[in-house]
């Protein structure tokens, strides 16, 4: 039996983990669609569902994909196929694709040095830190996409160029925010041939160049297509949200750093990468250069990238893998005895997790965003006692889609409100304000002598919901 332990005691421990994380966010399958997850990505998962699943621009509404690849809606249909359209079932195959990153940051992190501890901390550390928490049941393409980045980088390490360039199509047509990790892979293969010019083979190196060339050509054959139905490349409305001014360069910058780097209590692992960087330089102990200039590569373009581009803190999920997984090899370099990684490792995910329990509304980014899907489902639910569904409300944004759209998940098809508005309107017999969006006018209005306070619900630290009604 010891020995029975012995050799498959790490293969527990890691199934063990991707148990815990799967009950640990089995419930939130359950829950009502959130924001972008509600008004952007369910109908067209829906729309694809309904029809024949495909790839190619036109098989579904513009307005409903926005202008974006179709992979992830395109799996979502075929899934859909199979168990039919539900919300629980969208959100489990995107439970999967998060089963599918944690697997693959163990394999990546384990190969780099050998080491059990190089993969485990960080598909642990990955797995407990709230943006994949957050994302890990949200019917959104981000998770889709760091699966496919990384799968796609360790194969170009591991110099199967062929594969890196099929894996990176596939997370080009998940999301087009990924072209960048394309070109950062090609501009590191040129790097690597300047700097190996002596020993180069010109029909090998175009070959392999012509593989990472995938994804661009893939990609551009998409946008060629799509102009011809629709006359743009990108969907104006994002190109209307890109880079404005020099103040909201900074802001996302700083914004990258701090998510990537200090957020969550990362700023723990960063501080520890430090001090093993330093052990590292003094000592001359050898890193594995190729993962770890590849991964420097990849996330300086892409910082470039979203310091232009319009930007939420959930894009950065693509990036966290290549983040944790270059710093704790630092450190697990600099660190001599295996016991000593284990408490090292054990320490910092035990302070990565504590940091998830910072309440602070990050939207789709945070794991808490769940007790907010609660508070607005509980004021659907009041609203419905009152019978409300013909009465005039006025509301947010997020709220007026909430009420008017059964495929959210908080009214029934029978059960939708009829007069819902995210604009003043005189005459409106509810307010319902949030601390989730917050519109100056229903701030004001909710203090108007004609309405009165009626219900209201708080989850501390984290937000509330008010409904005030016309007296």
């Amino acid at each position: 039996m010891s020995s029975w332990l012995h050799r498959n005691g790490w293969w527990l421990v890691g199934l063990t983990g991707l148990l815990a994380f799967t009950i640990l966010k089995w419930s939130h399958l359950f829950l009502p669609a959130y924001w972008d997850e509600a008004w952007s990505y369910l109908p067209a998962v829906k729309a694809m569902a309904e029809g024949i699943p495909g790839l190619w621009p036109g098989v579904i509404d513009a307005e409903l994909y926005k202008g974006h690849p179709l992979f992830f809606y395109f799996l979502q249909g075929l899934w859909a196929k199979v168990l039919g359209f539900h919300l629980w079932a969208a959100k489990l195959l995107c439970l999967l694709f998060a089963l599918l990153l944690l697997v693959q940051t163990y394999r990546v992190g384990f190969r780099l040095t050998g080491n059990r501890w190089s993969g485990l901390v960080p598909a642990i550390l990955i797995g407990v830190h709230g943006m994949l928490l957050a994302q890990s049941t949200l019917v959104l393409p981000e998770v889709l996409m760091a699966a496919l980045v990384l799968w796609s980088g360790y194969a170009y390490w591991q110099h199967r160029y062929w594969q890196a360039g099929v894996l990176m199509l596939l997370a080009v047509l998940t999301k087009e925010s990924a072209i960048i990790f394309a070109g950062a892979l090609g501009l590191h293969y040129l790097l690597n041939m300047a700097w190996h010019w002596r020993q180069l083979n010109g029909w090998r190196s175009a070959l392999h160049l012509l593989y990472l060339s995938v994804p661009i050509v893939g990609y551009g054959l998409f946008l060629v297509w799509q102009h011809q139905l629709y006359g743009w490349w990108f969907y104006p409305d994002h190109v209307d949200r890109m880079l404005r001014g020099w103040a909201v360069l900074q802001a996302r910058s700083q914004a990258f750093f701090d998510i990537l780097f200090l957020f969550n209590n990362l700023r723990y692992l960063t501080a520890a990468f430090v001090v093993a960087l330093v052990v590292v330089l003094v000592r001359k102990q050898k890193l594995n250069g190729r993962f770890l200039s590849m991964s420097a590569l990849m996330i300086v373009t892409f910082w470039l990238f979203s310091a232009f581009n319009f930007f939420s803190n959930r894009y950065l999920l693509v990036l966290l893998p290549l983040v944790i997984l270059s710093l704790w090899h630092i450190i697990v370099v600099a660190i001599p005895k295996s016991s000593l990684k284990a408490v090292v490792g054990v320490v910092l995910v035990g302070l990565v997790a504590w940091g998830t329990w910072d309440k602070r509304n990050w939207g789709d980014a945070n794991p808490w965003h769940t007790k907010l899907v609660q508070l607005h489902a509980s004021a659907a639910d009041y609203l419905a006692e009152q019978e409300a569904q013909p009465d005039s409300i006025a509301t947010h944004f997020l709220m007026t889609y909430y009420l008017t759209e059964p495929i959210a998940g908080y009214v029934t098809p029978q059960d939708t409100f009829s007069h819902v508005f995210n604009w003043p309107v005189e005459g409106a017999k509810w307010l319902l304000v949030s601390n989730i969006e917050k519109e100056p006018w229903l701030e004001e209005w909710k203090h108007r002598p004609d309405f009165e306070q009626t219900w209201r619900q708080e989850y501390p630290e984290v937000g509330w919901v008010e409904i005030y009604r016309k007296r």
